[in-house]
């Protein structure tokens, strides 16, 4: 009775411990971070990435749990992300798998840039995560507007598309850019295309236009230099829906959205942008060369090995009957023990699968 009494008064315990845990996983950020390397050619911007002509840092689905995504449609394509630079720029590359009809535009309400397939794009020319000598964080969270934001001049943002129809705005099949928070568009080079059931994107961002307010000294492409960096990939066109041109263009309404979206960190994945939530990118100089495995040629040539002869007989091994038992017995603090490590233990597994 008293070992069915302290199981039960374990198991308690571990199913306590595992809601809490589980409640802590569902309210947490991803915190990203990533290194880039330098590339000694500078990549052609021309809407075609060519093999070897980037770094390639992410991909999805593969590398899945780097990202946000929000929509049925995404979990079904290909998205691959490159990012390098040089002593002059920044280089951003994304190659998406477009199965559908490719659609984007920039006009007015509903036809805004971001409700068709686009490439939103954003630049912290700083630590995201900086502190003030208070303990208060340099760049403001959810609770941060968008006048506020845009006023700060905390950020560039900005959405490149490459056309499918023409607007007031642009020709047909062109490459297009917008600003929204700051001037990257008068600064930067671009090119975007839709080229075998794939959309292209590539820019590259020059360091001299690497300042903010809060960071007035231009970043340098020096080994170890840290900015912040997110992206939103849009593939679905949303324009035509009722309750978006009754948002006014906006997805999104009453926390609903339509469309098919892809965050490259987790300064948008929960509604209002969150600029401490940008990934922290560093860079780390020459990109590290893979070693060459030579374990083939090191290992033992064969006719080295202990010949059969040699190794211990089968039948002086220990008798399974003389064996220790597989299961230990276990009294009242055993159990309680045992149900404290599988709380660690669980703890531990929903840690590591938020951890980036």
């Amino acid at each position: 009775m008293k070992k069915l009494i302290a199981l039960l008064i374990a198991l308690a315990v571990m199913l306590s411990a595992l809601t809490v845990l589980v409640s802590a996983d569902d309210e947490e950020y991803v915190e990203r971070e990533l290194t880039i390397y330098e590339i000694e050619t500078a990549p052609k911007i021309d809407g075609v990435i060519e093999d070897g002509e980037y770094h390639l840092v992410s991909s999805w689905p593969l590398d899945k749990d780097e990202f946000i995504s929000r929509g049925d449609y995404i979990q079904t394509i290909e998205v691959e992300y490159y990012m390098c630079y040089d002593e002059n720029n920044l280089y951003f590359a994304v190659k998406a798998q477009c199965d559908g009809e490719h659609v984007a535009r920039m006009d007015k309400s509903p036809k805004y840039i971001f409700n068709a397939h686009h490439l939103m794009t954003l630049i912290i020319p700083d630590d995201p995560t900086r502190v003030k000598e208070d303990g208060s964080s340099v760049y403001p969270g959810q609770e941060a507007g968008w006048s506020e934001l845009n006023s700060g001049n905390y950020a560039y943002e900005f959405t490149t598309i490459f056309s499918s129809e023409k607007t007031d705005n642009h020709e047909a099949e062109v490459p297009f850019a917008t600003n929204h928070f700051m001037d990257m568009k008068s600064k930067m080079t671009f090119c975007t295309a839709h080229t075998d059931g794939y959309d292209i994107y590539e820019i590259a961002m020059p360091w001299s236009a690497m300042t903010n307010s809060q960071n007035t000294t231009a970043l340098t492409p020096t080994e170890g230099t840290v900015f912040g960096f997110d992206s939103t990939l849009g593939l679905t066109d949303i324009s035509g829906i009722n309750e978006v041109v009754e948002n006014d263009g906006y997805d999104g309404a009453n926390g609903v959205y339509y469309g098919n979206y892809l965050y490259f960190a987790d300064c948008y994945g929960h509604g209002n942008k969150d600029l401490k939530h940008a990934c922290v990118v560093t860079l780390g100089g020459t990109a590290p060369v893979t070693p060459v495995d030579e374990s083939d040629e090191e290992s033992t040539p064969a006719e080295e090995s202990t010949p059969a002869e040699e190794s211990t007989p089968a039948e002086e091994s220990k008798p399974a009957e003389e064996s220790k038992p597989v299961t230990p017995t276990t009294g009242d603090a055993g159990i309680i023990a045992l149900a404290v490590v599988s709380v660690i233990a669980l703890g531990g597994a929903v840690v590591i699968k938020k951890s980036k």
